[in-house]
């Protein structure tokens, strides 16, 4: 009770204090209200006498003289406003140059130190067009071969595309023939021309022979499947670089035009302001000419003029005569001193505009020599860029076409010598078929259909690459690779889990793998168990690894027991073993 009190008076004195302040608030805001307006009629009165006096009591002169400062002080205020703007523009335009200035500062400078070498290349200028209109050639040629890449993979497409069809039918076919042979043990049966221990046994073997033949032509489906889908996905790259190259070029042939055309102005403007400094030093040299001549014919007519003065009037003495043709002689020296002013003027402006033309003669070739500079080194980038990318494509072709090569032949070899076993004939990989003979849990001992498979597998392997000099001589090592299962102690494990209890699996699984790979590399190393041609070639390249789960088939991992896994999956072939060639050391 006496705490409720306490909390009501606590809420009390709050409403109170809140609502004091709110009442202050308001009578603060009215206050300031109340001095505004007073401002404002303070305002309206002073604008109203000033009206009232300029109407009724101010001269003529004085309003005027208002009037007049009134408009100044308008235009005084466009005036500021308009060069506050100006100002503002110059300061934005200022503002963008020198970002401009620091951007392109270190290319100036560069353009500086190479003016000599750019100069030849300007004069070179249908070179450097010649360089990329070879750039424009050989990415053309590239893009054909793209399109004739991507022709023959469509064909091989639709021809896997052919081979799953003619599976299938296969498939079909042979369930079709079982279904037949079943029909015709079950008269036999019925017409009592077979026991019933027969008529079993006979129908065993029959779905056992079926499900042999469907296994297989699965087994061949789900490779042609799997290489129908990798042809796709390196159809889709080729597509995606042909696009690139596509746009390389018509970029490339854009920039060529361009340039073309801003090489052909420069030029052009270099002419014609070379023409125009031939024609001022002509026009200089006949202004010149023009004033020596108007002054030698005036200064001819005068002198006639003077002589005859003097003839006429014979009575002159000779001193007279003297003081007189001194006067007319100082008369022409100050003339030929106006005139050689008028030569030197004519010469400096003549001088001064062959200079400014000259400088504009010179930027537009310091910037025909810097723009084909440019031009120069992006040519240069290019080709080496194609140059470097062609060559990549050529030893990447070759390596492709050698693993391709490689596994056509372990494919044969095997098909020929009963071998099962799933060849990847991109890159070589091979996934021997132990059949159910598989290894077993937590274990990594060889069992007898293993050493069996091996003896048969081993010596088509080993000739397939050692067989051929050209191709054993590209053979730089050979890895034998471990799996596991993600299982552990009769749960599923997730491999990308970062548990203790998981990481603990992972370690045990990858020292498993291993040892699975070890125990088929002991096996090939040991000839008093197994002896092949070319072992000795293929011994020294072995090397071991293990993968423990890592590298697993797709898995779903809301599976929670090892049970529930290996229903879902074969956890048999997760414990299987790669056998896999590198070439110049790339996988």
């Amino acid at each position: 009770m006496g705490l409720s009190s306490i909390f009501l008076m606590l809420y009390v004195v709050a409403s109170l204090r809140t609502g004091t302040n709110g009442m202050q608030a308001t009578a603060e805001n009215q206050k300031l209200k109340i001095q505004v307006q007073d401002l404002k009629n303070q305002l309206q009165t002073y604008e109203s006498v000033k009206e009232n006096y300029m109407q009724n009591k101010a001269a003529k002169s004085e309003l005027e003289e208002y009037n007049e400062l009134m408009d100044k002080l308008s235009l005084l205020q466009q005036d500021a406003k308009d060069e506050k703007d100006k100002l503002t523009q110059q300061a934005k335009a200022n503002g963008q140059k020198e970002l401009a200035l620091n951007k392109y500062q270190q290319m100036v400078r560069n353009v500086i130190n190479s003016s000599k070498f750019s100069k030849v290349k300007i004069e070179n200028r249908n070179e450097v067009i010649t360089e990329k209109e070879n750039v424009i050639v050989e990415k053309d040629v590239e893009i054909q071969e793209q399109d004739s890449k991507i022709t023959t993979l469509n064909q091989d497409i639709n021809q896997k595309q052919r081979t799953i069809a003619q599976k299938e039918s296969q498939i079909a076919q042979t369930n079709d023939a079982l279904n037949q042979k079943m029909k015709e043990l079950k008269y036999s049966y019925n017409h009592a021309k077979m026991t019933q221990k027969a008529y079993n046994n006979r129908v065993k073997k029959l779905k056992e022979e079926a499900q042999e033949q469907v296994e297989a032509l699965n087994d061949q489906k789900m490779q042609t499947v799997t290489q129908l889908q990798n042809a796709k996905k390196e159809l889709g790259q080729l597509n995606g670089q042909l696009t690139q190259v596509s746009g390389q070029l018509d970029q490339t042939k854009g920039q060529l035009n361009t340039t073309k055309g801003q090489l052909a102005a420069k030029a052009q403007e270099a002419a014609n302001l070379q023409d125009k400094l031939g024609q001022s030093e002509i026009e200089t040299k006949e202004k010149v000419a023009q004033l020596k001549g108007e002054f030698e014919a005036g200064r001819g007519r005068e002198k006639a003029a003077f002589e005859a003065e003097l003839k006429k009037q014979k009575g002159l003495g000779a001193a007279e005569i003297a003081r007189r043709e001194g006067e007319f002689r100082k008369a022409g020296e100050a003339k030929e001193r106006a005139l050689a002013g008028q030569i030197a003027a004519a010469k400096a402006a003549g001088e001064a505009k062959e200079r400014m033309l000259a400088g504009q003669v010179e930027d537009a070739k310091r910037e025909g020599e810097a723009k084909a500079s440019a031009l120069s080194g992006k040519i240069a980038g290019l080709a080496g860029q194609l140059k470097e990318t062609e060559g990549e494509l050529s030893k990447t072709r070759a390596e492709l076409a050698a693993r391709q090569k490689i596994a056509g032949d372990i494919k044969k070899g095997f098909d020929k010598a009963g071998i099962k076993a799933d060849i990847d004939l991109k890159s070589g990989d091979v996934v021997i078929d132990f059949g159910q003979a598989y290894f077993d849990n937590d274990s990594s001992a060889l069992k007898k259909q293993m050493r069996d498979v091996l003896q048969k597998a081993m010596p088509v392997y080993s000739k397939s690459l050692f067989g051929n000099k050209d191709v054993s001589s590209n053979i730089s090592a050979v890895e034998v690779i471990g799996f596991a299962s993600p299982t552990y102690k009769g749960r599923f494990v997730d491999p990308s889990s970062n548990k203790k209890e998981d990481i603990e699996a992972l370690k045990y699984n990858m020292d498993l793998s291993y040892r699975r790979a070890r125990s088929i590399f002991n096996y090939i190393l040991d000839e008093d168990q197994i002896k092949f041609q070319y072992q000795n070639n293929l011994v020294p390249m072995l090397k071991v690894s293990g993968r423990s789960f890592l590298e697993t088939m797709k898995i779903n991992r809301n599976v929670a027991s090892a049970t529930d896994f290996c229903k879902q999956n074969d956890c048999k072939k997760t414990q299987r073993v790669i056998i896999r060639f590198n070439m110049d050391k790339k996988k």
